[in-house]
């Protein structure tokens, strides 16, 4: 098995599926799109290569959708752990890294393993690797529509202001 093809940076950025984003957007109402570019942006309002999303200030009243760069998801979930902007994330669920303990589990509010593997937009099979949708500083979602996408883990919620 070329274990390559499931830590690879080959592709770094990969396109979020738009059935999947508008289920999320529908729910949560984004306000920003955290990691896009100019030619896959999926809000009015986004931070690109160049704006760097690391480096804007995340307020307690934005709704970010993140789908990080993979080769620095790290930092993303890092930032969004320490926010209290309300961030939702599409990353590739990592559980054997320091990064997912520290950052997902020790910050995120509740995690959604995907079921089975996401088809980004733009490739010819679905991802080689099992994806994660990982909320920040919001409540878990009740509505049917997303927690059919897999299971869901609430990892805090008592002190979460909705």
């Amino acid at each position: 098995m070329d274990t390559d093809l499931f830590f690879s940076n080959t592709g770094d950025s990969r396109s979020t599926p738009m059935d999947l984003f508008e289920k999320l957007h529908h729910y949560f109402q984004f306000t920003i799109d955290g990691a896009a570019s100019k030619e896959n942006a999926l809000l009015p309002v986004y931070f690109t290569e160049e704006t760097d999303g690391l480096k804007q200030l995340w307020r307690k009243d934005d709704r970010l959708f993140v789908n990080p760069p993979y080769s620095k998801v790290k930092d993303w979930v890092k930032k969004a752990a320490e926010s209290e902007a309300q961030s939702i994330f599409l990353v590739a669920s990592r559980t054997d890294t320091r990064w997912w303990h520290e950052s997902v589990v020790g910050g995120a509010s509740w995690i959604i393993f995907y079921k089975g593997r996401l088809k980004f937009n733009g490739m010819a099979t679905p991802a080689p690797f099992p994806s994660a949708i990982v909320g920040y500083n919001c409540p878990p979602p009740v509505a049917p529509e997303i927690l059919k996408l897999g299971h869901l883990v609430v990892l805090r919620y008592g002190d979460i202001k909705a």
